[in-house]
């Protein structure tokens, strides 16, 4: 399905560097910016539910912080990721004072936000949709016009915005007051031309700014992101300019609209194209040699012998562990893995009982409860051994999947915390932290639309533990994903858990992987 999206994206910042002469090639590994900041916004569902999803904008915010962290060299610790409920009005109001506290006069500071934008019908001026906000009540959103008057404010080196949000009101991430129309609306102000700030906007005034459903991101921003990883690097320097940016955002971004959306939608750089003239050699991000890989780039479903829906996870490079978790799962590091498939759901008591049927192998202890339950919705099948599992899966010519593919699958590559981001858990994403009352206290494998996984897959956090084919030590097997007797804790994508692989417990699962060829 094709959507559009009216979101805004600001990276208010240019590099500490910036205007220094470009580093030589030895020192391009090593770019970092200690003094740069930034304000990452995305919100995907609002406090008022009349206010449309925006489907992506979570995701796009994370991938984007985690890309300013790891390639443009801004610390961690000053960078302020502010997702749906945390993305307030008021938390909105007080981005520029954080920054003011925090920027010097050598700085350079990144803002982004991604969500939906609204145009006053009496006035003209655009506003930024907080997550507690509506179109119909003005004083709760966030004037365009006072994000650029802030940040040009700040005794910061360069300010750079990125708008991937549409402020007209057509459709999309764009909102209307009751009873307004699309309008034509001017994103400019001013202060571009005059002050520090430089904006990159995902469209004119006049267009929307549109979903990409093949990538799992916005079409600005899944531009952004390709072209911030490398393939704007048109001169091959392994630094990513203002200059080789631009140009690049808009030829993708205006093609892929056209023939693969059948729509128009074209980037623009505010106060003008002039501004290239004297910022054009500003370097924005270290190239990396592997391309950008999407979050959802999962190319393609298959059926698996036994009937499951498997789903390609691709070959590459993704974070694993944590350098905040246990012990046992330090340090962060980042791993390569080749192509496979997983399941999408866990291993039905439906699926395990054809499976006895076929191979009249045992079955488990409380088998009679499972199955009774099976009409009112396909549970996880539980009190299997690693035995049992692993049985299972290689019957159908498939296999466990390891704890290394277990993660990716479960977190995809942008170092998230939890399958559905960075958000705490609730009782929207997952079953866990909670009292048993037979199996019926288990979860469908269907459910929980909200906690599913990069690639689209349910339960990999809370539910049931599942079992992996990698081994904890010499005598016990590793467990992922938690389950739904322990806390938010244990339900982390990093969180590890060690059993005796002949152990049967209540809240004890799998489900397959299988080779892609």
């Amino acid at each position: 399905m094709r959507h559009a999206r009216c979101s805004l994206v600001a990276f208010a910042s240019v590099l500490a560097s910036a205007l220094l002469p470009l580093p030589a090639s030895a020192a391009i590994q090593e770019f970092q910016q200690p003094d740069a900041y930034a304000v990452v916004i995305g919100i995907s569902q609002y406090r008022e539910e009349v206010i449309p999803k925006v489907a992506y904008a979570v995701q796009d915010a994370q991938a984007v912080a985690k890309l300013l962290e790891t390639q443009a060299g801004i610390p961690r610790s000053h960078i302020r990721l502010l997702t749906d409920a945390k993305a307030t009005g008021n938390d909105l109001r007080t981005v520029s004072q954080w920054l003011r506290m925090r920027v010097k006069p050598e700085s350079v500071v990144y803002v982004y936000y991604a969500g939906h934008g609204t145009p006053d019908p009496k006035t003209g001026d655009a506003f930024l949709v907080p997550w507690d906000g509506h179109p119909d009540y003005p004083d709760g959103l966030y004037p365009l016009k006072a994000l650029y008057e802030s940040l040009n404010a700040l005794p910061a080196k360069q300010v750079l915005v990125l708008l991937d949000s549409c402020f007209s009101g057509s459709v999309g991430r764009s909102l209307l007051a009751k009873g307004a129309r699309p309008m034509v609306l001017s994103l400019e102000n001013p202060l571009l031309a005059a002050g520090k700030v430089v904006v990159l906007a995902a469209s004119t005034g006049t267009q929307i700014s549109s979903d990409y459903d093949k990538a799992g991101h916005g079409l600005f921003t899944y531009a952004l992101l390709t072209g911030l990883h490398g393939e704007a690097d048109q001169d091959k320097d392994g630094l990513v300019t203002l200059k080789e940016l631009y140009p690049y955002v808009r030829k993708q971004v205006a093609e892929t609209a056209v023939e693969e959306l059948n729509r128009e939608q074209t980037p623009v750089l505010l106060p003008g194209e002039e501004v290239l003239g004297v910022r054009s050699a500003l370097p924005v991000t270290v190239a990396r040699a592997r391309p950008y890989e999407a979050l959802r780039q999962t190319g393609r479903e298959i059926t698996g012998k036994d009937g499951a829906p498997m789903v390609l996870v691709p070959a590459g490079e993704f974070i694993m562990g944590s350098n905040d978790g246990d012990a046992d799962e330090k340090p962060e590091r980042r791993v390569t893995l080749e192509a496979f498939y997983i399941d999408k759901y866990e291993v039905s008591t439906k699926l395990y009982a054809t499976f006895i049927q076929d191979t009249r192998r045992a079955q488990p202890s409380d088998w009679s409860q499972q199955v009774a339950l099976v009409g009112s919705g396909d549970r996880p099948v539980v009190n299997v051994t690693w035995h049992d599992a692993d049985a299972y899966c290689r019957h159908y010519g498939k296999r466990l999947p390891t704890e290394q593919e277990w993660e990716k699958a479960a977190r995809g590559t942008d170092g998230r915390k939890y399958p559905w981001g960075n958000e705490e858990p609730s009782s929207r994403h997952a079953l866990f932290n909670t009292r048993w009352n037979g199996y019926g206290t288990l979860a469908t494998v269907e459910s929980y639309e909200a906690g599913k996984s990069p690639y689209g897959l349910y339960h990999m956090a809370g539910n049931v533990w599942e079992w992996t084919s990698s081994d904890y030590d010499n005598s016990t097997k590793v467990l992922r994903g938690g389950s739904w007797l322990y806390n938010a804790g244990l339900v982390r994508s990093a969180d590890r858990y060690r059993v005796d692989p002949s152990l049967r417990l209540s809240d004890l699962g799998f489900r397959c992987a299988q080779d892609a060829r």
